[in-house]
């Protein structure tokens, strides 16, 4: 069984940092993905033993929270926190989903940083009662709705964290070369599964002004039902129409059994191989 930790904090410009991060928690981490226009990283935290992973994924929130500068943030992702979102992932060759295990260690993770630093904690995906998804949990909280799990004090500089227990997804962007922000609309609005796109497909639109591009960003959800690799290849189709190059961009890693589908065009355009799977990274590690 593999065991993930996909910790998104709401910091892609303090490189010292992200640098320092990185390194005190190595190999536990497995991959760090720093974006200054979101001004968010992604650290991506992989073990075989939960327990390793949970100790792991708290000694990381405690120190990161000490250099919390949320009050400052304007990222252009949606975000409620400093640890903005925390999912715990666990699968194998056999079973996607996350076991009661894993279940059980995001709902101590969440009783534990609401405890510890008195932030708001909210759950989601299999870690809630209701399996709510994090695009409505983030709704809720944008709408003042009641969170699952409340603290009696909320520190208003840290914000507040979302925990989830989830299947392995894919996060993928396509940035395209143009400043206009209606084409990269348009495309995800065609793209996401709830606009009546492709399923299991998740689709925002950001701008990305350090780059003076636009950027389809999107989530797959079901990573074994849906080829990333295709969508990506769907984008870029559409970007074409309109006259616009594009390029793939991975926020982290991918499980093998994702990685198998996708084909050689799409391989040779984002120019990724297989050293971005989980799998490989393990493998390395053990050498």
């Amino acid at each position: 069984m593999i065991f993930e930790c996909v910790i998104n904090v709401s910091q892609g410009r303090d490189e010292k940092l992200l640098d320092n991060l990185s390194k005190q928690f190595q190999p536990i981490i497995l991959d760090v993905h720093r974006d200054f226009d979101h001004h968010r990283s992604v650290f991506t935290f992989v073990s075989k033993k939960l327990e390793e992973l949970e100790l792991a994924v708290k000694e990381f929130v405690d120190l990161t929270f000490t250099n919390s500068n949320y009050v400052h943030h304007d990222g252009v992702h949606p975000n409620f926190g400093f640890i903005d979102v925390v999912p715990f992932v666990s699968y194998n060759e056999i079973n996607r989903f996350p076991t009661l295990e894993t279940i059980d260690a995001a709902i101590r993770f969440g009783e534990w940083v609401n405890n510890k630093f008195e932030v708001d904690v909210s759950y989601y995906e299999h870690a809630s009662k209701n399996k709510i998804s994090l695009p409505q949990l983030r709704k809720n909280l944008a709408a003042r709705s009641k969170s699952y799990l409340v603290s009696s004090k909320q520190v208003a500089e840290h914000g507040q964290v979302c925990v989830g227990a989830r299947q392995p997804l894919i996060a993928i962007n396509v940035n395209l070369d143009t400043q206009d922000p209606s084409i990269a609309k348009e495309i995800a609005s065609q793209i996401r599964e709830s606009s009546g796109g492709i399923k299991n497909v998740r689709a925002l639109c950001f701008e990305l002004i350090s780059q003076n591009k636009t950027q389809v960003s999107m989530n797959v959800i079901d990573a074994l039902e849906t080829n990333a690799g295709s969508v990506t290849l769907k984008i870029k189709q559409l970007a074409l129409e309109n006259g616009i190059a594009s390029e793939v961009e991975l926020v982290g890693l991918v499980p093998n059994f994702q990685f198998e589908q996708w084909s050689d065009e799409f391989l040779a355009w984002s120019r990724l191989d297989a050293s971005v799977t989980v799998e490989s990274k393990l493998r390395d590690l053990e050498i």
